[in-house]
């Protein structure tokens, strides 16, 4: 059975709804105390305020379009909580828009989907940051980044960064005893989903879902998934991605 140290911190962006909030309240049910971070502070106190386990949940407002203050940001994490055991990368924006609809918001998309992400992985590396033991981090990127979706190139190619990105840092650091891993999710019933059955209507969610040979996924699927990735029953994984979307990339 897994299970996590109660004195333990994991840090979880996007952690106020969604995969990010599923992750929270999984951790948390296992042990950990949550250090979830979102943009939005009323997101993340109804999300406490919500879960069984809210005494293993402290909540921290961020703007991960700000890339130039995550130091500082992390820094003052650290010096509040202590050093931080692993790091999972939930936070994402996903918009589906044919690209040469597109403008700004890309840069935004990136920002929040992979810079955010490799920068906070940067100063976690540092041993005055995690707490070594195992140490974690995780990205949760998404079978579009191996699939070919309309509407999603932009989105596409910032999971597709972090794909190339976990590899890489992963052989990169292995000597330090963290392991980076990635998750990738096929469709999930999350707001994002929503956002695609108001787009396409309720006729395309349901082919999604007869198309699908284990259905769609819920949130808690794939904080299974993560859960798992963090605990030491996976401490001979590193550099994988691992593709959790109950069979649709086999349609």
């Amino acid at each position: 059975m897994i299970s996590f140290d109660k004195d333990d911190f994991f840090l979880v962006t996007g952690g106020s709804s969604g995969i990010g909030e599923s992750i929270v309240n999984n951790i948390a049910n296992h042990g950990g105390n949550v250090i979830a971070v979102s943009s939005s502070l009323n997101k993340l106190k109804a999300m406490k305020s919500h879960s069984s386990f809210s005494e293993k949940i402290f909540v921290e407002q961020y703007d991960l379009t700000d890339i130039e203050g995550i130091q500082k940001f992390i820094a003052c994490l650290v010096e509040k909580y202590g050093k931080i055991k692993s790091f999972i990368h939930a936070a994402g924006i996903q918009q589906t828009i044919p690209f040469t609809s597109q403008k700004n918001n890309d840069i935004n998309m990136f920002k929040v989907n992979y810079f955010s992400g490799a920068e906070i992985a940067r100063m976690f590396i540092n041993k005055k940051i995690n707490s070594g033991n195992n140490s974690s981090i995780v990205f949760i990127s998404s079978i579009a980044s191996v699939q070919a979706f309309p509407g999603a190139v932009t989105y596409s190619a910032t999971k597709g960064a972090i794909n190339s990105f976990v590899r890489s840092l992963a052989i990169e650091i292995a000597r330090k005893k963290i392991r980076v891993n990635a998750v990738l999710p096929g469709f999930v019933k999350t707001d994002m989903l929503d956002e695609l059955r108001l787009l396409y209507g309720n006729t395309y969610i349901d082919e999604l879902h007869r198309k699908y040979p284990l259905g769609l996924g819920n949130p808690e699927d794939i904080a299974n998934t993560v859960i798992f990735l963090l605990s030491d029953q996976a401490k001979w994984i590193t550099g994988s991605c691992l593709t959790v979307d109950g069979g649709g990339s086999l349609i």
